[in-house]
């Protein structure tokens, strides 16, 4: 069987072959894949398992090929399963909508006085409106240009990513190459992100025509809103949206239509809460600032009268600052708070600082493992198997206190029980055993009881009594205790590291060994000292005949499981690629959006200049104002992308292929973003120190001279 070949049917003389040879006929077929791609990849092993069960009935043969047919519609239906995570920049797919708005409406109040103009010399509204859609259709198609460019530069960054900010650009090359632009994407686009502040500016233009000549000459003071609003209803709206969010997440089993669902009703409270608050934060620093008089002097009573004054200016500003700072936070917090909760899962499945495997080894091979440098102490496992009945499950036997030294254990592991104390009584007691809960409620037994396991043996199962000292939930190296706690997934718990069976049991292993007859091992834990050489170790032991040696470092996830590889490539290309629009629109939105309100108060400059404000003034008192402004909207931020980057890890969790085993935590990246913060307000005060310099140069007699 190891020599045989294949040959070309017409390189010989068929008819002197004898029929009847050692093989069976076989007969190679190639489906079709441009046919099975209109069928629907989603059906693809259906149809082929169709064919295979017609061609057995028909003709009585065996087709083979079953598990090849499987395997690829495995990674068929993971591609397909992470196409709905695009949506996890729906935030800032809408936020991106809202500013594209708000940058039309920006637009067209900086054209009033020109449409006046034009209307004093003769253009008819016909004319003026022509303009503006020329204009508009104009910024429409450089903005289509501009949109297709950076789409297909920016989509090759997805699959190519390695970690949050890091990218294999081999891979990158080789996706940019083979992009395929689909026009109902194009489309789509259009309709959702160019056309809303496209009709929104040829409304505001058609109103704007209409206009007497000379009306939008004059200039309005917006009136002081003293009004009480009501903000209860916005914010308990807010509060059950997110806690519908978390909740469907952590209760339900997610899928497409889901996420998009818990995306969009975080995305609606996200924005409540930045309105809301802003509206809030403008008051509470307009009242600080007022109070500070003293230290300000005027230019602070002016500042916190504009602040009251001009809230229809302010508050959007505030709400898109808010908005794009948070999501700047968002993302980083939920990258951060994934990458960390993977390597605690990664570390909890590995078991301890390194997990050796080997074929039957002696159960002395720790001495052996200990000898390489950097190995501080090895404990051995041994497995096999018990059953009550139908009920399997796997025995870990394991030398308690010295796992208990060496295992990553977590709070959840024993029920909230230390774990050293829990391994202390099975320790003391040398025919003591943890089970799950569910084996426990399911034998009718609880913690002191005698269980008699029918455990296999070296030669044959053996009755061995057991006493219950501990309920375990989980354990390192071993996964969930029972089956049943497991969250349903396609990869399932643990890396493919997960007990077998219905779930596991631990005992003593010299009890284990003596009653079962087993000397030897195919499962070594060990504990590392932090300077240990890892790469240099591994190779070592990986050099000898039959080991496996792996550590929480070195564990590659793309060779445990496709799913999961193109899962986090996924994850991580979309949090680094909605990181970096939401920073650059923060930054956009700024330089935007304040000279435009500089801009548009160019009459209250010049009130401050005729009344004797010198130009450093004038500066000093839009530089707090808007310094203000933007340190306001950054702590703001600051919070709300704290809580809605959590929120959304918890959605990216429950979307994971694999089943999570430790509870999900959060980490804040001060580190990080302190930098890029710190970056964003120093661009923003320079931001705000431009359109000051631009107020301070009103000419005061250009400027009053309608009034």
């Amino acid at each position: 069987v190891r020599d045989s070949i294949m040959i070309r049917s017409d390189a010989v003389d068929l008819s002197s072959i004898d029929e009847g040879g050692f093989f069976q006929p076989q007969v190679l077929a190639r489906a079709s894949a441009s046919g099975l791609v209109a069928a629907g990849p989603e059906q693809m092993a259906d149809h082929l398992l169709t064919l295979k069960s017609q061609l057995e009935q028909e003709y009585g043969v065996e087709v083979q090929g079953f598990s090849e047919i499987l395997y690829l519609q495995g990674i068929v239906d993971t591609y397909v399963d992470t196409m709905p995570l695009i949506s996890l920049n729906m935030p800032l797919f809408i936020l991106a909508l809202f500013l594209s708005v708000f940058a039309a409406d920006t637009f067209m109040a900086a054209r009033t006085g020109e449409v006046s103009a034009l209307r004093s010399k003769g253009a008819s509204s016909t004319q003026i409106y022509a303009i503006f859609i020329t204009e508009a259709i104009v910024m429409a198609i450089v903005s289509m240009v501009l949109g297709i460019f950076l789409s297909i530069v920016f989509s090759a960054l997805i699959p190519s990513a390695t970690a949050f900010l890091q990218f294999d650009w081999d891979t990158y090359n080789f996706y940019l190459l083979h992009t395929v632009l689909k026009p109902e994407s194009i489309i789509y686009s259009i309709l959702f992100c160019i056309v809303p502040p496209l009709l929104f500016i040829i409304n505001s233009a058609r109103n704007a025509t209409r206009a007497e000549i000379g009306v939008m000459m004059v200039e309005s003071a917006e009136p002081v809103a003293d009004e009480k609003e009501s903000r209860g209803f916005t914010v308990g709206i807010s509060v059950a949206l997110l806690s519908m969010v978390v909740g469907s997440a952590i209760f339900f089993q997610p899928n497409p239509i889901l996420l998009t669902l818990e995306l969009g009703l975080g995305t609606a409270a996200w924005f409540f809460l930045a309105h809301n608050s802003s509206h809030v934060v403008r008051r509470l620093f307009a009242r600080i600032t007022s109070r500070l008089s003293f230290i300000l002097g005027e230019k602070g009573q002016i500042a916190a009268g504009n602040l009251r004054m001009r809230k229809g200016r302010i508050v959007p500003l505030m709400v898109i600052l808010a908005l794009t700072l948070s999501s700047t936070v968002a993302f980083s917090v939920q990258a951060q708070t994934y990458q960390s909760d993977l390597k605690m899962e990664i570390s909890y499945a590995v078991g301890a600082d390194l997990r050796v495997r080997t074929t039957a080894s002696p159960l002395s091979f720790n001495e052996t493992i200990e000898s390489y440098p950097g190995v501080n102490d090895a404990t051995p496992v041994i497995q096999t198997t018990g059953s009550i009945g139908t009920e399997h499950i796997s025995i870990e036997g394991v030398e308690p206190l010295e796992y208990a030294k060496i295992a990553h254990f977590d709070s959840t592991s024993f029920n909230g029980e230390d774990p050293k104390e829990v391994l202390n009584r099975l320790v003391t007691t040398r025919n003591g055993i943890l089970l799950s809960q569910y084996h426990a409620n399911r034998w009718n037994k609880t913690v002191g009881d005698t269980i008699t396991l029918f455990v296999s043996g070296r030669l044959a199962g053996v009755d061995i009594p057991f006493k219950i000292v501990g309920i375990v939930h989980s354990a390192p190296g071993f996964g969930y205790a029972s089956a049943e706690d497991i969250p349903p997934s396609r990869v399932g718990a643990a890396f493919g590291l997960q007990a077998k069976l219905s779930g596991f049991a631990i005992t003593n292993i010299n009890y284990l060994s003596q009653e079962t007859g087993i000397v030897t091992s195919h499962l070594f834990f060990a504990d590392l000292v932090c300077i240990t050489d890892q790469d240099l170790l591994l190779r070592a032991l990986n050099d000898l005949p039959g080991v496996s040696a792996t550590t929480p470092e070195n564990f590659d996830l793309s060779r445990q499981s496709f799913a999961t590889a193109l899962f986090l490539s996924t994850v991580e290309g979309l949090f680094s690629i909605g990181f970096a629009m939401s920073m650059l629109l923060s930054i956009f939105s700024l330089t935007l959006f304040l000279g435009s309100i500089v801009r548009e108060r160019k009459r209250d400059y010049a009130i401050l200049r005729a009344v004797g404000a010198s130009k450093g003034q004038v500066i000093r008192t839009v530089l707090s104002e808007f310094t203000g402004i933007v340190l306001a909207s950054l702590t703001l931020s600051i919070v709300l992308g704290t809580v809605f980057g959590f929120v959304m890890s918890i959605i990216v969790f429950a979307m994971s292929p694999f089943s999570r085993i430790l509870p999900p935590v959060m980490v804040f990246p001060i580190d990080f973003l302190t930098i890029i913060i710190g970056f964003e307000l120093f661009l923003m005060v320079i931001g705000a120190y431009i359109p000051a310099r631009e107020a301070s140069k009103t000419d005061p007699a250009i400027v009053l001279r309608n009034l």
